[in-house]
């Protein structure tokens, strides 16, 4: 299902008098609960508390994506609130922008594949202006409805080479987090470990280098639209975590089965 078909005007609420986080899941499951038929305003909430205790959907730049998969068989909904200030989330950030949907659980690959539509496109600096600064709900369909349209898409190949497997767990929540699924963790061999292994010409690396670890690579073929906020939250989480770590994209000029429908 496309994006623009999930949007509904009358799930679009600017400018919410709401004052905390409880609030905003029980406004929510309310106005959720009124598009489906046999699914309580309980149900979801429970569905949406349920989430947020494996990992706040605070995904950054005051956005969250709450969800929760207790739609009907084949049903997806969407709804948008904006509050009117900004709430604190729990996590020492403020939110003043929230999407929220649900999804059938028989098919996780829906729900994966919404999150990451809306991630990329509230990522979009002038895709968030205007949802901010939208007067009406119609401008907020119409910024949801063009965005969300299927089109050439660009890619990048993100890079991040890690330490260890605590920092790759760290990284994989980060990208989750912004709604990309697709990345793929290996451990890597350096110059310096495989040249201790060999003749005794380099058998000297091992004291020079004392106990040698491989380092991981984890790597992610995203959108390009979503390079920057990546980067971003891996230097957040470098400076956090007081961790090392390298970063870097590089364009991919072909590719087969990237460029699709997107749902």
């Amino acid at each position: 299902m496309r994006l623009k078909d999930l949007i509904n005007p009358e799930l679009i609420v600017l400018d919410a008098d709401i004052k905390d986080r409880r609030q905003l899941f029980e406004s929510l499951s309310e106005l959720m609960s009124s598009a489906l038929e046999n699914v309580s305003a309980e149900t979801i909430l429970n569905g949406f508390m349920e989430r947020e205790d494996l990992g706040g959907t605070n995904v950054g730049d005051g956005i969250a994506l709450p969800h929760a998969r207790v739609a009907p068989t084949g049903r997806e909904l969407l709804a948008v609130i904006r509050p009117k200030k900004s709430i604190d989330w729990g996590d020492k950030s403020e939110i003043d922008l929230v999407v929220a949907t649900l999804t059938d659980p028989d098919h996780p690959e829906g729900h994966l594949n919404l999150l990451s539509s809306l991630a990329r496109i509230l990522h979009k600096p002038k895709c968030l202006e205007m949802m901010r600064k939208a007067t009406n709900v119609a401008d907020v369909v119409h910024v949801l409805a063009r965005e969300g349209e299927p089109g050439q898409r660009f890619y990048e190949l993100v890079f991040m080479v890690l330490p260890d497997d605590e920092a790759v767990h760290d990284i994989l929540n980060v990208l989750s987090r912004l709604g990309i699924q697709g990345a793929t963790s290996v451990s890597g061999r350096g110059m310096a470990e495989i040249l201790s292994a060999g003749p005794s010409l380099f058998a000297g690396f091992r004291e020079l280098f004392g106990a040698i670890g491989s380092a991981r690579l984890v790597l992610s073929a995203i959108d390009a639209t979503m390079v920057e906020p990546v980067l971003n939250r891996f230097r957040e989480w470098r400076t956090e975590a007081g961790a090392g770590g390298v970063a870097f994209s590089i364009p991919i000029s072909g590719a087969v089965g990237l460029n699709r429908d997107e749902f």
